[in-house]
């Protein structure tokens, strides 16, 4: 994903995602070249799990990571490698306790349907793939 910028606005223009600070065109720059910019700012809003935001709901199965996100300077902070590393083993993190949530769901249904046994071969495989995490 990359951002697009207009005369008048800069936009997500893949699935027009909100945006974090994006406020009116007087307002992208300052005066003053080595003070902070409020462009650098300018990127995807998301929720507490990095999945983005579109019309204000969130966007399932989808996430955000590195350099798209909006809310911080990566040149004033000197942080933009770090944010990118960080929030993707946080989205993959995500990923991966979705799929361990929607394992057991099955296996919940698995059980019920056959209660005998079925559970014990799944809880090993659930271990083995945890422990790799």
């Amino acid at each position: 994903m990359v951002l697009k910028t207009e005369c008048d606005r800069v936009y997500e223009p893949l699935l027009n995602l909100d945006l974090l600070g994006n406020p009116e065109r007087g307002q992208w720059t300052q005066q003053n070249i080595f003070a902070p910019q409020p462009y650098l700012k300018f990127g995807v809003n998301t929720d507490e799990y990095l999945r983005p935001l579109k019309g204000g709901n969130v966007i399932e199965d989808l996430y955000a990571a590195g350099a798209i996100l909006g809310g911080y300077d990566s040149l004033a902070e000197g942080c933009g490698v770090g944010v990118s590393l960080l929030s993707v083993l946080f989205v993959a993190e995500q990923i991966v306790a979705e799929w361990i949530i929607s394992e057991q769901t099955a296996l919940r249904r698995k059980t019920m349907m056959f209660p005998k046994g079925s559970g014990r071969i799944y809880s090993t495989r659930l271990k083995r793939v945890v422990s790799i995490w």
